[in-house]
């Protein structure tokens, strides 16, 4: 597997014909445990979202939102970027258990 179950979901809903969104938290890989910060999620969510409702969407389309790990008030901005591609016949793979307890089994 190469995504996140919040991705995954949300590619399921994009290839069903649905709109669909993941929005993402990116945390500090160790120290965290289960206290992983949503502060930037929860205040920027909604500004993230709203000029996503409105706008045309190619079938099948998936966005990905990703909320960095720093308080709210350190973001400058939203930036759309496209998706970028990985080559998978150079990327290993790691095991790796994340500050939460889950198993993580993905590229290095």
């Amino acid at each position: 597997m190469s995504y996140s179950g919040t991705v995954s979901a949300a590619m399921e809903g994009a290839l069903a014909g649905i709109r669909s969104v993941a929005l993402s938290q990116r945390y500090e890989r160790t120290g965290m445990g289960d206290q992983v910060p949503f502060d930037t999620a929860e205040a920027w969510g909604e500004r993230a979202l709203k000029p996503l409702l409105d706008a045309p969407w190619a079938p099948r389309t998936l966005v990905n939102i990703n909320f960095p790990p720093v308080p709210p008030e350190a973001v400058r901005g939203i930036k759309p970027v496209a998706q970028g591609l990985r080559d998978y016949g150079r990327v290993g793979l790691d095991k790796r258990v994340d500050p939460r307890g889950f198993l993580i089994i993905g590229s290095r």
